[in-house]
């Protein structure tokens, strides 16, 4: 799995941008400007939900979780690790995605979709680290950086420090 890692990023940014939905005031032209940076089987009147937003999450909250690979061709037993570490150069460019989705002036995220897709944020996070969210600050405008700012703070408060 480590192998594949920069197209399995590049794949879970393409599914974070699919969280937004047009804004419902948008043109035609608008609209189907924004439209064609969606897949097909997302339509404008039904775009994806809540539902779709927490299955998102429950990924990114599976990846760093310890798992032991199961293999037909060894029966060794084999120890329990998680793919925070090797994710954690390629969890920028997923934050970087949803904090472009949540900026994007033709589109919204719905509150009921944030709410349910904010364990998988918290995910990214975790495994980012200090570091990497300084540099992915620096990359952003002022809208961003504002974004980012209020997803962390969100994080700290949630963030399980070891304490008592």
């Amino acid at each position: 799995m480590v192998s594949v890692l920069p197209h399995f990023s590049l794949v879970l940014t393409k599914l974070i941008s699919l969280i937004r939905s047009c804004r419902p005031q948008l043109g035609s032209k608008q609209t189907d400007m924004v439209m064609r940076n969606f897949p097909r089987w997302v339509a404008i009147g039904q775009p994806l939900g809540p539902a779709e937003g927490r299955m998102l999450s429950r990924l990114l909250e599976t990846l760093i979780v310890k798992t032991v690979v199961r293999t037909h061709v060894s029966s060794k037993l084999q120890k329990a690790e998680s793919l925070a570490k090797p994710l954690s150069k390629h969890a920028a460019y997923a934050l970087a995605a949803y904090i472009e989705a949540f900026n994007d002036p033709l589109c919204i995220i719905q509150m009921e979709i944030r709410q349910e897709f904010e364990p998988g944020l918290y995910a990214l996070c975790e495994i980012m680290g200090e570091h990497a969210r300084d540099a992915l600050y620096v990359s952003l405008d002022n809208n961003g950086k504002a974004v980012l700012k209020m997803i962390w703070k969100e994080y700290g408060k949630q963030r399980y420090v070891g304490r008592g």
